[in-house]
């Protein structure tokens, strides 16, 4: 919590986008530290938070809409009824966060680590997740609808009562997944350009079949 004073000060005893946008103007070169800070609640819309250091933070319900967070570091911080709509979260760490009824529709989340995550009945639809590493995430309960996954890292995910309808994922490598009840409407073309569909448990009858036949190759080692 390195800057928490100096932020409360600016703000009048509460952390706001506006008191932060000002901690920032008088310390342009410096990163912003709130390493297991309490924001419960708090209204952030806005908030300029690029390659904030936030890991451990408890940002529960707390209104981040709109938020810059591109490179921030949220690492193990907590995440409940926590909205990140149309927020920029591009190369952010959010490796070993829970998030519970965390909404992240139309989020900007290319190239983000979410690694270890454990996320239950969570929004995400629209949101981008280019490239993202979501590698062992568990993921229970949750929308991804019309989401970019295109080349994410889904390995050794396990994924229960979630609905990828619409979603991009083309090229996305799913790895040692393990499915249950997961919802698909994906042409077989583009599940044919994902990776490890062979070791992946749970798949929807006949889809695996129906990739292969529509180009997917499978590795000579598994032959």
């Amino acid at each position: 919590m390195l800057h928490m004073e100096e932020v409360l000060e600016l703000g009048n005893g509460k952390v706001t986008a506006s008191a932060i946008a000002k901690w920032r103007e008088g310390n342009p070169e410096t990163t912003l530290t709130l390493t297991e800070i309490e924001l419960e609640n708090a209204d952030l819309v806005d908030a300029d938070l690029q390659n904030a250091h936030l890991s451990g933070a408890n940002l529960r319900d707390v209104d981040l809409s709109s938020a810059t967070l591109q490179k921030a570091n949220l690492i193990r911080s907590t995440l409940a009824g926590t909205c990140f709509e149309y927020a920029r979260l591009q190369g952010a760490c959010l490796e070993g966060a829970t998030m519970v009824r965390v909404v992240f529709r139309r989020a900007n989340m290319q190239g983000a680590s979410l690694e270890e995550c454990r996320t239950q009945g969570s929004w995400l639809d629209h949101a981008s997740l280019g490239g993202a590493n979501m590698t062992s995430m568990s993921i229970t309960e949750c929308t991804f609808r019309f989401a970019n996954l295109s080349n994410a890292e889904m390995i050794h995910c396990v994924l229960s009562d979630v609905d990828l309808r619409g979603a991009d994922l083309t090229g996305t490598d799913l790895t040692g997944s393990i499915l249950d009840h997961v919802k698909f409407d994906q042409p077989a073309a583009m599940m044919a350009t994902c990776k490890g569909l062979e070791t992946v448990r749970g798949l929807p009858p006949g889809m695996f079949a129906d990739a292969v036949a529509a180009g997917y190759k499978i590795p000579r080692t598994i032959k």
